[in-house]
């Protein structure tokens, strides 16, 4: 989920509320305050304590929730999950909870297993962990290894808490992390790279920021893509092309910028009343705000 904002550093509750209502009844899942989609990396402790609050009174059980700890370095990381956590105790919340981490964001790949060893011992909930190089690269470029080597995931996934992995890179990669976590049928494995998953899905799913505007034609294409929708006629199989079509054209349009262009698509269909954006947070060009723009009428969503 983008996390709506009042004047770029105050919870948008109401926005806030409207966008899970918006999404809620298409998705499996709702991610909170993600380090790109949600700005993460631009807002304060307080800020994401908020949205992981607010989201968890409005969400109130109905979908599993992913709660981001990722931040700066493994203090602040380690602060986060204990302040979160005390959060979801004070409010006694009963519903299905995950920690969500990119870890090589703030710790390197030595010690990583005993890391999570260590702050899993803490916390009764499960983590779901998320390899994303290219995000790595371009925040903190002097790290020499972007992603979790297969030997250390490897370790990982032996760790019972340690639930899945959303994946982004190359499909060699890939194939060498499933055979990684072999030992666990119940390990899950999550596309975070939209277009690579409409071109070759993973096992389990997809983290889709565009569900944020599209949820429906995401529920609709995933389905399809995981064999899980029946195509009865050709009738069915071009309407789900379409669908993936208007969907790509939207992920070419959001994904250089997805916080601003989202915030910016979600407010001209009447969800989100502003596109404010966290302080620090690239905005959208003139250019880019026409282009969202067409696309809504292009496709009658406004």
């Amino acid at each position: 989920m983008v996390t709506p904002l009042k004047r770029g550093t105050r919870l948008d509750t109401t926005a806030l509320e409207k966008l899970i209502r918006h999404v809620g009844p298409s998705v499996d899942g709702i991610l909170l305050g993600d380090m790109i989609y949600g700005e993460g990396e631009a807002l304060d402790i307080k800020t994401r304590l908020d949205l992981f609050s607010s989201g968890l009174d409005l969400i109130g059980g109905k979908w599993p929730v992913f709660l981001t700890i990722t931040s700066k370095n493994r203090r602040e990381t380690a602060n986060i999950r204990e302040l979160a956590e005390a959060t979801v105790k004070r409010m006694d919340y009963s519903g299905p909870l995950f920690w969500f981490d990119t870890p090589i964001y703030y710790h390197g790949n030595r010690g990583l297993p005993g890391w999570y060893q260590s702050i899993l011992q803490q916390t009764a909930f499960g983590i779901l962990l998320a390899n994303r190089p290219e995000w790595v690269k371009h925040s903190k470029p002097l790290i020499k290894h972007k992603n979790v080597r297969t030997h250390v995931f490897k370790k990982i996934a032996a760790i019972k808490q340690v639930k899945g992995l959303v994946f982004s890179g190359s499909v060699k990669r890939s194939i060498h992390y499933r055979k990684a976590a072999g030992i666990r049928r119940d390990f899950r494995f999550y596309d975070i790279d939209e277009y690579a998953f409409m071109k070759q899905p993973s096992t389990h799913g997809v983290v889709a920021v565009g569900a944020n505007l599209l949820s429906e034609a995401w529920q609709t294409v995933t389905a399809s893509c995981l064999n899980t929708h029946e195509v009865q006629n050709s009738d069915d199989r071009r309407q789900i092309l379409e669908t993936a079509g208007m969907l790509e054209t939207c992920y070419m349009l959001y994904i250089h910028n997805p916080p601003a262009l989202l915030k910016r698509l979600l407010q001209i269909v009447g969800v989100l009343p502003s596109d404010d954006l966290a302080p620090g947070t690239l905005a959208a060009t003139e250019e880019q705000k026409r282009q969202a723009e067409y696309f809504c009428r292009k496709y009658r969503l406004a």
